[in-house]
């Protein structure tokens, strides 16, 4: 009922306008309305004065992408771990592979990996190969003769060179272009967030090499096996602009103030 939510949304002034409560039939519209009513605020008030509250991470999506569309400065604290982003797993199976040269079971995994873009039908023939002949998938990998299989073989071999004879981050920043994988991320509608999070597990390189300056790929990779068995987080930190209305989760909005909230996607039980 109305006076159920009266109850639950509370004010500790008396100044400003009332709180409203809106419905509307479909998410798209709410987030259209809610874009608006962020832009018309924005002529009057600084937009660090603005939050825009919702339950889960996943509503913030649609409501970054608004945003962006119509050019409206936003800062997303987003509440992530770069263990659960897809892409990010991606790239861990591609080093991982690297790291453990020649082991069968972490090759064959990063062989269908998309961003690397090599054809299905020739991959599953080299299995199937491997498999006729008694053979290891890196034995028969290194005896393709299809274009796009011979290629990935030497960027293969040269990683794992580059992975013992240059520092750390020179190694990263050489996988991550050379494999396709920021071309992939570029392609992707969510590209800002994506490029962000990659930045975050860069960064997280770098801070090896610096207290390390031997660090190699082993480095991170037994880092990164020590924050899983310990159930550790890899945050990714979340601003994507310097100052912008304040998108958060309700959890993480406890115990802050702001002039003027929007509390999104609400629903009745």
């Amino acid at each position: 009922s109305l006076e159920s939510k009266a109850k639950l949304l509370a004010t500790k002034t008396d100044l400003g306008e009332p709180i409203r409560i809106l419905e509307f039939g479909l998410p798209e519209a709410e987030i259209n309305f809610l874009v608006e009513e962020v832009k018309n605020m924005l002529k009057k008030f600084p937009a660090e004065t603005l939050a825009i509250i919702y339950h889960d991470n996943s509503d913030a999506l649609p409501l970054v992408e608004a945003l962006e569309r119509a050019k409206l400065p936003y800062l997303l604290h987003a509440e992530d771990n770069l263990f659960n982003d897809r892409d990010i797993s991606k790239l861990l199976i591609l080093l991982r592979a690297i790291n453990n040269f020649g082991d069968e079971a972490a090759l064959a995994t990063a062989l269908q990996l998309d961003f690397l873009n090599l054809p299905t039908l020739p991959v599953y023939q080299l299995f199937q190969q491997a498999r006729e002949e008694k053979k290891t998938v890196f034995e028969k990998l290194s005896e393709a003769r299809e274009t796009t299989l011979i290629k990935f073989f030497q960027n293969y071999t040269r990683w794992h060179t580059l992975a013992h004879n240059e520092t750390l981050a020179t190694f990263f920043e050489a996988v991550i272009n050379e494999s396709g994988f920021v071309a992939d991320l570029l392609k992707k509608k969510e590209v800002a967030e994506k490029l962000h999070k990659l930045r975050a597990l860069f960064d997280l390189v770098k801070s090896l090499t610096v207290s390390h300056k031997e660090a190699k790929l082993l480095a991170l990779i037994e880092y990164l096996d020590l924050a899983l068995l310990h159930g550790l987080k890899l945050p990714a930190p979340s601003p994507l602009h310097n100052s912008g209305v304040e998108l958060l989760t309700a959890h993480k909005a406890k115990g802050l103030e702001f002039e003027t909230v929007f509390v999104l996607s609400c629903q009745e039980d």
